[in-house]
């Protein structure tokens, strides 16, 4: 964070940084076990509060994130995430978070 510092203010030549906090969502890395936003792991529970996804984010943002990574997230926890005004990418199921998003 220190160099994306410096190369705002001007003082180092360099891209743009953007850096990322850890997967939103049940991320087969992070929960292996789980196969859909419908499953619950310790690191992204099912019954995870709206507010409670908002604290996270929020969170990671007071860090000095610029974007969150989200993968299988339900298309419900997906708008609240990105209510938060953040850079988002990741994996979604191909064709349906995004299209049941905007209908």
């Amino acid at each position: 964070m220190e160099a994306r510092r410096r190369i705002e203010s001007g003082e180092q030549i360099g891209a743009r940084i953007f850096n990322s906090g850890p997967f939103f969502g049940n991320a087969r890395n992070v929960c292996p076990a789980a196969r859909t936003y419908r499953d619950s792991c310790e690191h992204w529970p099912a019954d995870m509060t709206d507010q409670q996804i908002r604290d996270r984010v929020d969170d990671w943002a007071l860090r000095g994130i610029r974007g969150v990574k989200v993968q299988q997230a339900s298309p419900h926890e997906l708008l609240i995430v990105i209510d938060q005004h953040l850079i988002l990418s990741g994996q979604v199921e191909p064709g349906t978070y995004l299209k049941r998003i905007y209908d």
